[in-house]
């Protein structure tokens, strides 16, 4: 009987285990990117000089540094490397750019990608959603400037099932309520069924924090917060699409690597 019992022992413990085990592969995580090394390498890059790369030798695979060498009026997708195209195309290509129609008319002007043009104080734009999505592979990009930031987070927060097809948010010069996000904007929240976290691309002028958010006791990750380089906002300002290649390069860097 003892050694039966002392079996019994170990299968539990066993079976304890590989409970405990899938319970931490589920749980949402973030690759271990320096993000601010890799924005600094992508902007020297972009100008033709040799980065830093420092544990990066590459870009992404597939991709040397030396085809992001681009000039800084970028307009068409003829101004790129037809390789640095083609990757980028294809780690896109299963996403699908929601914003105002000037924002994704940018993103179509480089990639084929599906679009929707997003009125976020709509009724419709729910049902405008699940009309685009047809797969379960596909994923949303929204990219959200000033005010329609706050009423994208709403309209997320009160969707569970959006996040949850959301591959990315991109956030340009946010206008948000404070009290709103510091209530609503966490883990628990804004959580996601997929062990891969959202990460949200803050692009702002003046640092200002709102989009910090704290650890969650349980270890459960939801959010991932990549602040952009103010170069970003320069080239917008400049009708230039640099600003587009540099987000792709940092989504399709997330994407290979998690």
């Amino acid at each position: 009987m003892t050694g039966l019992n002392l079996e019994h022992w170990v299968l539990e413990v066993g079976i304890a285990f590989l409970g405990a085990w899938a319970v931490w592969k589920s749980l949402p995580t973030d690759p271990e990117i320096d993000w601010q090394q890799f924005q600094l390498a992508l902007g020297h890059a972009f100008q033709g000089q040799e980065p830093d790369t420092g544990i990066f030798s590459r870009p992404l695979n597939l991709v040397s540094w030396s085809a992001l060498k681009v000039d800084a009026s970028l307009t068409t997708s003829e101004d790129l490397d037809p390789q640095l195209l083609a990757v980028l195309g294809r780690k896109l290509e299963e996403t699908i750019v929601v914003g105002s129609e000037e924002l994704v008319a940018d993103w179509a002007r480089l990639f084929e990608l599906q679009r929707l043009i997003a009125d976020w104080s709509s009724d419709s734009l729910l049902p405008d959603l699940e009309k685009v999505l047809e797969r379960r592979s596909q994923r949303f990009i929204f990219v959200v400037q000033g005010e329609d930031v706050q009423r994208m987070l709403v309209f997320l927060h009160a969707n569970p099932a959006v996040r949850d097809f959301t591959g990315a948010i991109v956030v340009i010069e946010p206008i948000v309520d404070n009290d709103w996000m510091q209530e609503q904007f966490n883990h628990t929240e804004m959580d996601v069924e997929a062990n891969i976290s959202i990460p949200y691309f803050v692009c702002e002028s003046t640092p200002t924090n709102v989009f910090t958010v704290a650890s969650d006791p349980s270890g459960w990750k939801a959010i991932e917060v990549i602040d952009c380089f103010p170069e970003v906002l320069q080239w917008m300002t400049e009708k230039s699409l640099l600003w587009v290649v540099w987000i792709a390069m940092l989504l399709s860097k997330r994407k290979e690597s998690v």
